[in-house]
């Protein structure tokens, strides 16, 4: 999904990933050496209900991801990820049988990210029983080394899967005005860290 606001955003980044218009279209370059075309006609909503009406998909988990705001300037990217994420939110809200949300997150500022995946998962409503996924972003410098992280705070019947590192919460009926903060602790068995 690429909501409008975000996309004029694109157009005015100027480092690593550049995004130009040509004709309806649009071309995202990283670096010098790969272009992508993009066309936001194929990513509105009515596109993407009818392409799954057709191929008999009940629900869809959206998130913006190529190019996502972890790729713009450092001064855009905050704006950025609460632009796709307010998008993603009200999308769910509006068709919350046939849409759920993966939050993007500005993830090269880690104060950044953390105070938007707080907003993300307190700001913004989550329909009761849908599936909210938030990738956690760490990782070892030794390939040999398992990270796996554990939640300190937040719902208590939140998890983490490892296997992804991804923390995994479905809302029910009962938690309806209820909100979290997020904590997890990390972890490669040597050191931790808190996030």
């Amino acid at each position: 999904m690429f909501p409008a606001e975000y996309v004029e955003l694109l157009l005015t980044n100027r480092g690593f990933l550049r995004v130009e218009r040509t004709g309806a279209g649009l071309v995202a370059h990283y670096g010098s050496d790969l272009q992508m075309p993009l066309d936001p006609a194929a990513y509105e909503p009515g596109t993407k209900l009818r392409a799954m009406d057709e191929a008999g998909v009940d629900l869809s988990v959206l998130t913006v991801n190529m190019p996502g705001p972890e790729l713009l300037d450092p001064e855009l990217a905050v704006r950025g990820a609460q632009l796709c994420n307010d998008f993603l939110a009200d999308l769910c809200r509006s068709h919350p049988v046939r849409f759920g949300g993966l939050a993007v997150l500005p993830l090269q500022d880690v104060e950044a990210a953390l105070a938007e995946m707080r907003r993300a998962l307190g700001d913004l409503e989550v329909t009761e029983g849908d599936l909210l996924e938030v990738p956690i972003d760490v990782a070892d410098p030794d390939p040999e080394d398992t990270v796996t992280c554990v939640p300190l705070d937040g719902p208590p019947d939140a998890v983490v899967d490892d296997a992804t590192l991804t923390w995994l919460w479905t809302p029910d009926h009962d938690e309806q005005d209820n909100r979290y903060d997020l904590e997890l602790s990390c972890t490669d068995g040597v050191a931790s860290v808190l996030l």
